[in-house]
């Protein structure tokens, strides 16, 4: 999650009292990008690749069947109930007069419980894919609609420190609401034992207004998302995972840097095919380290099912003297039938 705040726009809610003042510097510092130029938030998973859609909307499709089914939530300082986001999306492949497309829907769900600042977001997402050699290429849009709004701002009590005893604070605005358009490109191929994929997208292309004070011109600034994963086949039953993604926007950047590593059962005996486990690195390459994510899963059938846990290694977290950890679980399910895209590598992917 990114929260950022613009703060000479809170007017007089920030110059009474420090609680607020202290409340306020626990949100701005919190997790990793922290540009102070609008009252929005933006939302990451630790377990990218368990969200494709989300990550890219080239991801639109990219995968081995004919549909796909996902969701994902997150618990992020669960002991303060602070952040949870959950989402849901699924995705089909089609064909249209011989060219291979998919189109997918994903709808998420962001909630900051200090404040009740809540956001909605519905996207809807369409990519075309085509190969040249053994190059494979997935090129997508995704456009939808955010709703934000703010519950408790005003209850704000600058005396008392909390939101349950309004003392007449201006309220600044309760909804906000924008259209949002992304896109992205995706290009993969096998190579030996490897099977590297390299994707690019921006988020918030067009830039909206998200404010939510009457009057204001603040922007929804511009995201750019780079990931990379290289599976790579050690045996017929192991395999490796290394991925990196890296989200940066107005100077500001998170990195995540790992690899799964997993086990692959061959034969009927069992309808576990796969179990893996995986650490990663959140930051640390172009800021300072914000926590490590452990994560395990399986893969039961067409039903991949993810665990993760950051745990938070940040001055903020030793300071505060709290469980600034997040929990993840993250789902997907595949129908395979006939597979109707001919340009897929025929190898699936764990």
């Amino acid at each position: 999650m990114i929260v950022q705040f613009r703060i000479i726009r809170l007017k007089g809610i920030m110059s009474k009292g420090g609680y607020f003042f202290r409340l306020f510097l626990l949100i701005f510092t919190m997790d990793f990008l922290v540009p102070v130029s609008s009252m929005s938030q933006d939302i990451n998973f630790s377990m990218f690749k368990l969200n494709p859609i989300f990550l890219n909307p080239a991801n639109t499709g990219n995968f081995y069947g004919n549909w796909r089914f996902a969701a994902n939530y997150r618990n992020q300082w669960a002991a303060t109930s602070a952040f949870t986001t959950a989402s849901a999306s699924m995705d089909k492949r089609f064909k249209i007069a011989g060219q291979s497309f998919a189109a997918g829907v994903i709808f998420l769900n962001d909630e900051a419980g200090v404040g009740g600042v809540s956001y909605n977001k519905l996207y809807g997402s369409l990519t075309y894919s085509n190969h040249f050699g053994k190059n494979y290429f997935y090129i997508g849009i995704q456009g939808g609609f955010v709703t934000g709004s703010v519950n408790n701002w005003y209850n704000w009590n600058s005396s008392t420190g909390d939101f349950s005893s309004p003392n007449g604070e201006e309220n600044f605005g309760e909804n906000t609401s924008y259209f949002d358009l992304n896109a992205g490109v995706v290009w993969k191929r096998k190579v030996h034992i490897f099977e590297p994929e390299i994707g690019f997208a921006l988020s918030h292309i067009n830039t909206p207004g998200n404010s939510f004070l009457s009057g204001t011109e603040e922007k929804e600034a511009i995201k750019y998302t780079m990931h990379i994963d290289i599976l790579t086949h050690l045996s017929d039953q192991v395999y490796a995972s290394p991925a990196f993604a890296y989200f940066g926007r107005e100077g500001a950047s998170l990195t995540l840097a790992g690899s799964d590593v997993g086990y692959k059962f061959t034969g009927n005996r069992t309808a576990v095919r796969t179990v893996y486990g995986g650490v990663y690195l959140r930051n640390g390459i172009f800021a300072n380290i914000d926590a490590l994510n452990f994560l395990i899963g399986s893969e039961i059938g067409r039903l991949k099912i993810g665990l993760s846990y950051d745990v938070n290694i940040s001055d903020l977290g030793k300071s505060s003297g709290n469980n600034l950890g997040a929990f993840e679980v993250g789902i997907q399910y595949r129908i395979v039938g006939v597979v109707l895209n001919s340009y897929s590598i025929p190898c699936e992917r764990y």
